[in-house]
This record gives C-alpha cells, sequence and structure tokens, in this order.
C-alpha cells in the first residue's frame, strides 16, 4: 500500500511539473512569432536592439538569420565607427552561417538580401544578384508554402528595392494582392 501512495505521489508530482512548464511564459521563439515582430520593426528607433534582447539561441537557421539581420541593422545605433562596424559584421557572419545552414530556405536568402540592400556600399556587403534572383525566381515559380505574411512582406521589399524586369514586376504586383 504505501508502495502505491509512494507511485501516486510522483504521478501526481510529476503532472503539476508538467502543467507549471507549460503555463511558465515563454519568449515565443518560433520562426512566426519572430517573424511577425521583426518586420514591425522601426529601424529609425533602434527597436532592433531591443528585438536582439527577445531572441534566444535554438539552432535553428531561419532564427540564426533573423538575429544577423537584427545585429546588422542595429550597427547604425552604436557609437563609433568601430562599435558600428563590428556589430554589422557580427550581423552578417550569423546571416552567412545561416545561408551556410539552409541555402534553399527563401526567408533566409531574403534576409540576407534585405540586410544587403540597405547596408552601405562603403561595406563591400552589396552582391545582391544571387539573392534577388533566388527570391524573385521562388515567388515566381513555387511560392505556394510560404507563409502568407512573409510572401507579403517580401513582395513588398521587392518592389521598392529590387531591380525587377517590368514583367517581374507587373507579376508580383498582381501576386501581392494574393490572399491579402
Amino acid at each position: 500500500m504505501k508502495r502505491t501512495i509512494h507511485i501516486g505521489y510522483w504521478i501526481r508530482s510529476g503532472l503539476l511539473l508538467l502543467a507549471l512548464i507549460y503555463l511558465l511564459p515563454t519568449k515565443g521563439q518560433s520562426v512566426e512569432s519572430v517573424r511577425e515582430r521583426y518586420f514591425v520593426l522601426d529601424e529609425t528607433t533602434c527597436e532592433f536592439q531591443e528585438f536582439l534582447q527577445y531572441l534566444e539561441d535554438t539552432g535553428n537557421p531561419v532564427l540564426l538569420a533573423y538575429e544577423g539581420a537584427a545585429l546588422a541593422a542595429s550597427a547604425a545605433c552604436e557609437e563609433g565607427p568601430l562599435r558600428k562596424l563590428k556589430q554589422f559584421n557580427l550581423g552578417k557572419h550569423k546571416l552567412e552561417k545561416a545561408v551556410d545552414l539552409m541555402a534553399d530556405n527563401i526567408e533566409v536568402r531574403f534576409l540576407r538580401y534585405a540586410v544587403k540592400v540597405k547596408a552601405p556600399n562603403i561595406l563591400g556587403y552589396n552582391d545582391l544578384a544571387d539573392d534577388e534572383e533566388f527570391v524573385v525566381k521562388v515567388l515566381l515559380e513555387n511560392s505556394e508554402n510560404i507563409d502568407l505574411f512573409l510572401y507579403h512582406e517580401i513582395i513588398r521589399f521587392l518592389l521598392a528595392h529590387a531591380d525587377l524586369s517590368s514583367e517581374e514586376r507587373k507579376i508580383l504586383t498582381k501576386k501581392s494582392n494574393r490572399d491579402g
């Protein structure tokens, strides 16, 4: 009888512990939550620095790409040119690592492309063609599996910044109305 009580105690304790773990607040490290938070950041107010506090190192290449993009963008908020360069290079390194890990992922490639577009030319991180070509090709040929929110953000950015042919621009403008 004592043994049954002892096992019951551990079962109840285990269930209570699982319930507590489930109810504890988390940083919400899903790609979806990070994505939605990233795209509403205002780069003129240094919100990227706050965003970096939100991120955790999960080993996920997509989240690594968001961290790299945020680090690169937050470089503008650093004091002095050496600190700015160091912060930008740290972000660039994380973006490149994410691409090495997941080169066929449109989200990772888009984030690197967006950072390159926004980077000052003096940094030499402006070889846009490969990423732009990859992202546009995926959107034009195989966009069914892309998250709808991400899909619209990528198209919005490309229409504003990419060197698109008139046909690509026309198609992407039409696609921007997909489900939205």
